[in-house]
C-alpha cells in the first residue's frame, strides 16, 4: 500500500517514469479527477474549482487558471476607486487560491489513505512528508539532456521530429525548449515556495534523487519499483 510522490525537473523524463511505475505496479495516477471528487465532497461544483497543478502555477494568470469561480464581471463594483477594486480583487484571488490548494491537500491526503498511488508534483513530497508509507522521489537531468528531450516533444507536437521547414531552425527549437523548461521549473519552484515556504529542489525532502542523465528511464523505473517494495508491510 505504498505511495510514491514524484517531483521532477521539466524534461527530465519524470512524467514517463511515473506512468510506467503506475502501469507496472497497478497504481493509480493522481490527477484532476481526484481534486474534483474532493470538491464534490465539499459541496462545490466542478466549475467552482481550479486544480493548482504545480508546474503551471505562475505560468498562466490567476483568472486563466480559475474554472469559473471568478468572472471578470463579478469583480466590478467592489469599490469606488481603482485602488479599492484592485485590493478587493487581490484579496478574493488569494482566498480562492488558498481554498483551491486546500482541496488539493484534501484530495492528496485522502487518496494517500487508500494507498497504491503515484502523485506527480502538487507538493506531494511535503503534503505527505510525515506518512511512513510514502516514498519521495526527485527526478533531475542535465540541462542539455532536458533540452534534447523537450525539443523532440515539440517536434512531435508539430507533426515532425525537428524538421527546420516545419518548425523553424534547430536553434529556434532549442530556444523554445529552453524557455519552456525555464518557465515550468520556475512555476514548480514558486508553487512550493508559496504554499510550503521551502525550496523545491531541497534534496533533504526526498528519499532519493535520480539523475536520468546517469540512469536510463528503464533503470530509474526499476530503482523506484525496488524501493516501493521496501515500503510494503512485511508479510
Amino acid at each position: 500500500m505504498a505511495v510514491v510522490t514524484l517531483s521532477r525537473q521539466f524534461g527530465s523524463g519524470g512524467d514517463e517514469i511515473a506512468s510506467r511505475v503506475c502501469a507496472d505496479l497497478g497504481y493509480r495516477f493522481f490527477n484532476k479527477m481526484m481534486v474534483q471528487e474532493a470538491a464534490r465532497q465539499a459541496g462545490l461544483l466542478d466549475q467552482q474549482i481550479m486544480d493548482l497543478s504545480e508546474d503551471n502555477y505562475p505560468v498562466r494568470t490567476f483568472l486563466d487558471r480559475l474554472f469559473g469561480t471568478i468572472a471578470t464581471g463579478a469583480l466590478v463594483g467592489f469599490g469606488g476607486s481603482d485602488g479599492i477594486f484592485m485590493l478587493e480583487a487581490a484579496e478574493r484571488m488569494q482566498l480562492d487560491e488558498n481554498s483551491s490548494f486546500e482541496l488539493v491537500r484534501q484530495a492528496v491526503t485522502g487518496a494517500c489513505n487508500l494507498g497504491n498511488l503515484v502523485v506527480v508534483g502538487r507538493g506531494g513530497q511535503l503534503l505527505l512528508k510525515d506518512q511512513p508509507c510514502c516514498l519521495h522521489v526527485r527526478i533531475e537531468a542535465p540541462l542539455d539532456a532536458r533540452i534534447a528531450r523537450v525539443k523532440d516533444q515539440l517536434g512531435q507536437t508539430n507533426g515532425s521530429k525537428t524538421t527546420p521547414a516545419a518548425n523553424g531552425s534547430r536553434g529556434d527549437l532549442r530556444r523554445q525548449a529552453q524557455e519552456l523548461i525555464d518557465r515550468r521549473d520556475r512555476a514548480s519552484a514558486e508553487y512550493i515556495r508559496t504554499f510550503f515556504h521551502t525550496a523545491w529542489d531541497d534534496p533533504t525532502l526526498y528519499h532519493m534523487v535520480i539523475n536520468t542523465g546517469k540512469l536510463s528511464l528503464d533503470q530509474a523505473v526499476q530503482v523506484i519499483e525496488y524501493m516501493v517494495h521496501q515500503f510494503q508491510p512485511a508479510a
